[in-house]
C-alpha cells in the first residue's frame, strides 16, 4: 500500500529485509557491473523487479542514496535500447510495443521513489544539506522522465505526478536550495539546480508535445536546458492582461497554465514566469532558420523546421482558445490518410472499398517469453489505484540480439498511407490495389474541424501532422481535405484525434521538378477559399520541393508550367505551398504586347 510521507511525496510500505544485497552498496556495484547488457529483455527484467524490491525494504538514508545512484546509468542504458519500440513509429501502438513504453517510464517511477524515500527520512533527521539538494533534483529529474515518456506515446501523465514535482520545487524554496548548483554525472554537462530543472519542466508543459510529432517533443526535451535560462520564477502579481505570462500553482496536481485561463487571482503559494524574453530570442531565431546557412547557428537548432518554431511561438505567447464553437455530435466519417492514398481514391471512377488492412509492423518483440511483470506488486495489481499502468495478459519478450541505440541516426520514415496498401500481385487489376477507406466515429464537431475517436482494428496507422480525406457522404469522389493537429491516448478509450479541415474539396495531380531527373509524384489541388481569403494551393510530400521551384503540374489535361511562390502550412509529412501559374503570366504579356504594338496597322491606314 502506498502513503503519503509528511512532506505530501507518494512512498510505498517498507519491510526489514535482513541479509539483502540490496543493502551493501559494494554488492548493488558488482551486481550492475555484471548485469547481462546484451540481453535487453533480462536486464529489464532484473533491473525493474530489483528496483521494485529495493524501494520496498528498509534501509539506512545514506545507503539508500547510494544504491539509487548505481541505478541511474542502467535505466538510461535500457531508455536507450527499449525507444525503438514506440518512437518515431506510427499510432496507435501494437499492445506490446506500449506495453515496453509503460514499462519505461515506469522505470523512472521507481527510481523517483528511491530518492523520495531518502527526503521522507531525511525529513525526521538532520541530513547533510548538499544530499539533500541532491535528492530533491534527482526525484524531480525521473518524475520529468515520468511526463516525457508519457507525452511520447500521447498519454495522459500519471496522477500526483505534478503534484510531487511542485512539492519537490516548493520544498526546495523553502530551504532556499532552489538555486544551489548540482552535478548530474555527465563530464561535458554543466551543473544545473532545482529552480532550472523546474523551469524545464514547466517551459516542457506549454510547449504543447500532443500537438507535435515525436521527434520534434524529442528535440523541444533538448532544447529546454538552454531555453530555461530565458524565464524566471516570481511571486504573482495578480490578474493582468499580459499575453506572455503563466501560472505555475505549487499545491496543485496541475501543470502550468496561461494566466488568460485564470478567473481568480492567483495565491502566494503560486509562480508565475514571463516568456518574453524567450519568445524574442525565438522570433529571431525564428527568421534566422528560412535561411538554411543561418540555421546552423540558430538557437532553434539546425533540425527544427519552421513549423515547430510557429508551433512554439504560438504555444508559448497565447493562451490555448478555440476558432469554432464545438457541438457535440457522434456520427460515422469515412477516411483516407496520406497524399498518395487520397490522390489513388480521387483519380478512379469508382471507389471501391477494400477488406481490412493488416496493423503495421512494428519492431517485433517475439523472441524467449517472459513472464516476471506480472509476477511484480507494482504492476499487473488490480488494487494498484493507476489501473492504465496494467500490463497483466501480455508478453514482454525482447531478441537477444538487441544491441545499445545510444547514437541514434534519425532516417526517412515512410508516410502511413503506405501501411494500407495491398500487398497484391502485379497482375491484379487497379481497382482491387486501392487504399483502403476507413470508419471513424467523431466525438464532437466544429467548423474548423473534428475530434474523432481513433479506435478499433479499422483504424489506420497516424502522426500528428498527417494528411487526412473525409470522404463526402454523398459522393464517394469529393473528399475535404484536413490535418492531424493532435493526439491523446485514453487508456482504456482508446486514441482520440484531433483534425483541423482545410479545404472542402480536392483534386488530384502529378507534379515533377522543371529540369530535375525525379519521377513525378502526388499532389492535391486545394480550391480557392474566397470567403476566407485563403489562394489556391497544392499539397505535397515534404521533400524535395520548396518556394521558388519551378514545376511541371498536371491536373489530367497535360503539364502545365507553376511556380511555388510562399509556403503555407507544413508538418513532416506535407507541405502546402501557394503557387502561380507561369503560362498565363506569360500568355497575358504576349496579349498585352501584342495590343500595343502598331506596326501592323500602317498599312491598313
Amino acid at each position: 500500500m502506498d502513503m503519503r510521507d509528511n512532506i505530501g511525496l507518494i512512498t510505498p510500505e517498507r519491510k526489514e529485509a535482513k541479509g539483502s544485497f540490496l543493502t551493501k552498496p559494494d554488492e548493488v556495484k558488482s551486481w550492475v557491473s555484471n548485469l547481462p547488457i546484451t540481453n535487453i529483455g533480462e536486464t529489464s527484467r532484473q533491473v525493474f523487479k530489483t528496483l521494485v524490491k529495493f524501494n520496498r525494504i528498509e534501509m539506512p538514508g545514506a545507503t539508500r542514496l547510494k544504491v539509487a545512484e548505481m541505478f541511474r546509468q542502467p535505466a538510461d542504458y535500457l531508455t536507450a535500447n527499449l525507444r525503438k519500440y514506440y518512437f518515431d513509429v506510427v499510432f496507435p501502438l501494437a499492445a506490446k510495443n506500449r506495453k515496453i513504453a509503460v514499462l519505461n517510464r515506469e522505470l523512472f517511477s521507481e527510481l523517483a521513489i528511491a530518492y523520495k524515500i531518502f527526503l521522507e527520512t531525511a525529513a525526521n533527521q538532520r541530513r547533510d544539506q548538499k544530499l539533500i539538494v541532491i535528492a530533491i533534483h534527482r526525484a524531480m529529474r525521473n518524475l520529468y522522465q515520468v511526463i516525457y515518456q508519457s507525452a511520447v506515446i500521447y498519454d495522459p501523465h500519471p496522477e500526483d505526478t505534478w503534484r510531487e514535482i511542485h512539492r519537490l520545487y516548493a520544498l526546495s524554496e523553502q530551504s532556499n536550495f532552489q538555486d544551489l548548483p548540482v552535478k548530474d554525472n555527465d563530464e561535458n554537462q554543466t551543473p544545473s539546480t532545482i529552480s532550472k530543472l523546474y523551469r524545464e519542466i514547466l517551459l516542457f508543459s506549454i510547449s504543447a508535445p500532443h500537438r507535435i510529432r515525436q521527434r520534434e517533443i524529442e528535440q523541444v526535451y533538448k532544447l529546454l536546458p538552454e531555453w530555461s535560462e530565458y524565464i524566471s520564477l516570481e511571486m504573482p502579481e495578480g490578474l493582468t492582461d499580459r499575453k506572455n505570462l503563466f501560472i505555475t500553482h505549487l499545491w496543485s496536481d496541475t501543470p502550468p497554465s496561461h494566466i488568460g485561463l485564470h478567473d481568480k487571482e492567483p495565491s502566494q503559494r503560486c509562480r508565475q514566469f514571463d516568456t518574453t524574453a524567450l519568445i524574442e530570442m525565438l522570433q529571431e531565431s525564428f527568421s534566422e532558420i528560412e535561411d538554411t546557412e543561418s540555421a546552423k547557428e540558430s538557437h532553434l537548432g539546425q533540425q527544427v523546421s519552421l513549423g515547430l518554431a510557429r508551433h512554439l511561438l504560438v504555444s508559448f505567447t497565447e493562451a490555448p482558445q478555440r476558432e469554432f464553437v464545438r457541438t457535440r455530435l457522434n456520427f460515422e466519417l469515412k477516411v483516407a490518410v496520406g497524399i498518395n492514398a487520397i490522390h489513388a481514391l480521387l483519380s478512379v471512377p469508382d471507389v471501391i472499398e477494400q477488406p481490412e488492412s493488416e496493423e503495421r509492423e512494428q519492431p517485433s518483440t517475439a523472441s524467449s517469453s517472459t513472464d516476471w511483470l506480472e509476477e511484480t506488486h507494482h504492476v499487473g495489481n488490480p488494487e494498484y489505484k493507476d489501473a492504465f499502468f496494467t500490463l497483466t495478459g501480455q508478453e514482454f519478450t525482447l531478441s537477444d540480439e538487441q544491441v545499445p541505440l545510444l547514437s541514434e541516426t534519425p532516417s526517412p520514415q515512410p508516410i502511413a498511407e503506405s501501411h494500407h496498401l495491398n500487398d497484391s500481385p502485379a497482375w491484379m487489376s487497379h481497382q482491387e490495389e486501392l487504399p483502403n477507406i476507413f470508419t471513424c466515429t467523431t466525438i464532437n464537431e466544429s467548423a474548423g474541424g473534428y475530434c474523432i475517436n481513433w479506435t478499433g482494428g479499422d483504424t489506420p496507422h497516424i502522426k500528428i501532422g498527417e494528411v487526412i480525406g473525409v470522404q463526402s457522404a454523398s459522393n464517394r469522389k469529393l473528399f475535404s481535405i484536413g490535418v492531424s493537429r493532435w493526439m491523446r491516448n485514453t487508456p482504456g478509450n482508446g486514441m482520440q484525434l484531433g483534425v483541423a479541415m482545410m479545404a472542402p474539396s480536392s483534386a488530384p495531380a502529378y507534379v515533377r521538378i522543371k529540369g530535375s531527373d525525379h519521377s513525378r509524384e502526388c499532389g492535391l489541388l486545394l480550391p480557392e477559399l474566397k470567403a476566407s481569403e485563403l489562394p489556391a494551393s497544392l499539397i505535397l510530400a515534404t521533400l524535395p520541393f520548396r518556394v521558388g521551384h519551378v514545376l511541371l503540374l498536371d491536373e489530367g489535361m497535360g503539364e502545365q508550367e507553376v511556380r511555388l511562390t510562399r509556403l503555407l502550412d507544413s508538418s513532416g509529412a506535407f507541405a502546402r505551398f501557394q503557387f502561380v501559374y507561369l503560362e498565363d503570366k506569360e500568355a497575358k504579356s504576349e496579349e498585352q504586347t501584342e495590343e500595343s504594338d502598331f506596326d501592323n496597322i500602317w498599312s491598313m491606314l
